[in-house]
């Protein structure tokens, strides 16, 4: 009999340790994000780069997407070039210059 209440004895102090670090695990972790929430705060707005990409499009039987940058407000030239590097037919541009205005227009939100 005494030796099972040492045997619980011990489990009871190993369970306490093991939930006291636990808690300190989920305490660090609390911490950590915090922090991390608080510096992407304090970095403010990122600036767009070379890779960021408003809209994307893919057509069947064309390797290379349509892609709108956020900075392209030239939809006919942005169309031109795609459609010269696609080696694709300039009768397209002012369908697809429609149609990127209308993804435009009906975006619920810009990222």
């Amino acid at each position: 009999l005494k030796t099972a209440k040492e045997e619980v004895a011990l489990e009871c102090a190993d369970l306490t340790k093991s939930l006291e670090q636990e808690h300190a695990e989920a305490e660090k972790a609390k911490r950590e994000k915090q922090e991390a929430e608080r510096a992407l705060e304090e970095a403010g707005p990122k600036q767009l780069s070379n890779s960021d990409v408003l809209i994307s499009v893919s057509f069947e039987g064309v390797k290379q997407p349509l892609e709108l940058q956020p900075w392209d407000t030239n939809l006919e030239g942005v169309v031109k070039r795609w459609l010269e590097e696609v080696q694709r037919s300039a009768k397209l541009q002012p369908s697809l210059v429609r149609y990127l205005t209308h993804l435009e227009e009906t975006a619920e939100a810009y990222p």
